[in-house]
């Protein structure tokens, strides 16, 4: 599978997350009305005492009804929980980035590695490979002379990469120097809309990743030395909607400049 398949792949997961969040945020600001739901219960056939909660979807998309006394909290469905979606679809979009750039180089290494050594790029031949993999990629050339022993080191480079991330612009870049991309950022701000100035996009970038590492690694809470509640980052779907389009508009770019 390609890296940029693999990339899509896995974005779509994260827009599955904004959809589930438009599909089940209730945009209502009361409780159905009383004539409305016995109307339902009647056509549904439901007992005339049974608990249903209406959620009308963002964007007046759909109506979704719930039936039970389990379901029938109508905060479950309103923004302070549902965002948790959002923060998830913001971890499963950079990942997605992180995966693609991981993959790109491990495609490419071995071709990489065909060249003569002088343009064999510094970076790629500084990378600390087990003795053990080596020997095994010569075993098999033993063994076969027509053997391909790209797969054992492909994965030994796999294994050395994802000691690493490749998120923000400092991991793309190690990346790239692995790649022996020149002007990598120049090539990249020419292809994107508008064409951004590239300190612009790398803000940008730095900012999306430092709000992921605030949901993993600190429950998207404010850091506070005394408090007795605890806060919520503020987070909106329109905004993590942007976000991952515009990612999704980076890597695009960078897959047209990565060979």
């Amino acid at each position: 599978m390609k890296p940029y398949t693999s990339f899509k792949f896995a974005m779509e997961r994260a827009k599955r997350y904004l959809a589930w969040y438009s599909v089940l945020h209730d945009t209502r600001v009361r409780n159905a009305r009383k004539e409305w739901a016995d109307g339902f219960r009647d056509l549904m056939h439901w007992s005339a005492t049974e608990p249903i909660l209406r959620i009308d979807s963002e964007g007046a998309e759909g109506i979704l009804v719930l039936r039970g006394s389990k379901m029938t909290d109508r905060k479950d469905f309103q923004h302070e929980y549902l965002s948790e979606l959002l923060r998830s679809a913001i971890v499963a979009a950079v990942s997605s980035l992180d995966r693609y750039m991981h993959d790109m180089v491990v495609e490419s290494a071995w071709g990489l590695l065909g060249q003569a050594e002088a343009r064999i790029p510094k970076s790629l031949k500084e990378l600390p490979i087990q003795a053990l993999d080596a020997k095994r990629a010569i075993e098999k050339l033993r063994k076969d002379p027509n053997a391909r022993p790209g797969n054992t080191i492909k994965a030994a480079i796999q294994r050395v990469l994802h000691e690493d991330t490749f998120q923000g612009p400092g991991g793309i870049e190690k990346a790239i120097n692995m790649l022996g991309i020149n002007n990598f950022w120049a090539q990249v701000v020419a292809i994107l809309p508008g064409s951004p100035k590239v300190e612009d996009v790398k803000k940008k970038l730095n900012e999306l990743v430092r709000r992921r590492n605030f949901i993993v690694h600190e429950a998207d809470t404010i850091r506070k030395i005394r408090a007795k509640k605890t806060t919520l980052r503020d987070i909106t779907y329109t905004e993590t909607k942007e976000q991952i389009e515009w990612l999704e508009q980076l890597v695009a770019a960078i897959n047209q400049i990565l060979p």
